[in-house]
């Protein structure tokens, strides 16, 4: 279930998706959703989202907050910036305690906030009028900005001998849900 709200998220917003919670089968019963529902033990989760949200409730939705029936809550903000331009900005973040993530990723771990993967790469192609590839090397760093957002670097720098070179890279920024 989601509360959209226009403004700060805070704890009388939680109050209220958590009244909308208690609710939930009442919700069920409605003809437009009792289709739609499948299963008999349905799974439910509160997402409160907002523009910002006050910092005592996102700690407390960090920390593993459910509701007294079990349910899970998560905050999701959203903000937009348009620059002199006009190019739309989104910036959003997420509030959750995922406990149930198990990946192993230490391999790849430079220090507890940064991940790199590295590789290089040789070939050839039987192909003549194709452009060859005569190395390439590839990488991504990766950088954990909070639990649930962080910032990628990556590239691709490709010689093709005489044909010249190419390097490709990317910034971008992952949100978890």
């Amino acid at each position: 279930m989601v509360e959209l709200k226009l403004g700060e998220l805070n704890n009388t917003h939680l109050e209220q998706l958590e009244d909308y919670l208690n609710e939930r089968d009442q919700i069920l019963t409605m003809p437009s959703v009792k289709n739609t529902v499948y299963g008999e033990n349905q799974k439910w989760i509160g997402v409160l989202v907002g523009r910002s949200i006050r910092p005592d409730l996102a700690e407390k939705i960090k920390g593993g907050y459910v509701t007294e029936s079990g349910i899970p809550i998560a905050a999701l903000t959203i903000a937009r910036f348009r620059s002199a331009q006009g190019t739309v900005y989104v910036v959003t973040d997420t509030y959750f305690n995922n406990k149930k993530s198990n990946k192993d990723t230490t391999q790849y771990q430079f220090n507890e906030k940064t991940n790199i993967h590295l590789g290089i790469g040789q070939g050839e192609d039987d192909d003549s009028s194709a452009r060859q590839l005569k190395a390439n090397v590839y990488g991504q760093v990766w950088y954990q900005v909070t639990d649930s957002r962080s910032i990628r670097f990556e590239f691709d720098h490709a010689d093709y001998g005489n044909d010249g070179e190419v390097l490709a890279t990317l910034v971008s920024m992952r949100q978890s849900f």
